[in-house]
C-alpha cells in the first residue's frame, strides 16, 4: 500500500457562474473524476473579461 501523497491534488474551477448551472456541474464532476481529485474549489470571478460591466 503506497502512503497517502502529503499534497493530494486539488481541482481550481474558475469562472462567473451568473447563475451556476448543470453545466457548471457536470464539467466539474467530469473533471474530477477524470483526474481523479478529491477536493474541488470554486473560484468566482466578480467581474468577467469578455462581457461588459451592467
Amino acid at each position: 500500500m503506497s502512503p497517502e501523497p502529503a499534497n493530494p491534488p486539488l481541482l481550481v474551477f474558475g469562472g462567473t457562474f451568473d447563475p451556476v448551472h448543470l453545466g457548471h456541474l457536470g464539467a466539474v464532476s467530469a473533471l474530477r473524476d477524470a483526474l481523479q481529485v478529491e477536493t474541488v474549489i470554486w473560484l468566482p470571478a466578480g467581474e468577467p473579461p469578455h462581457r461588459l460591466p451592467p
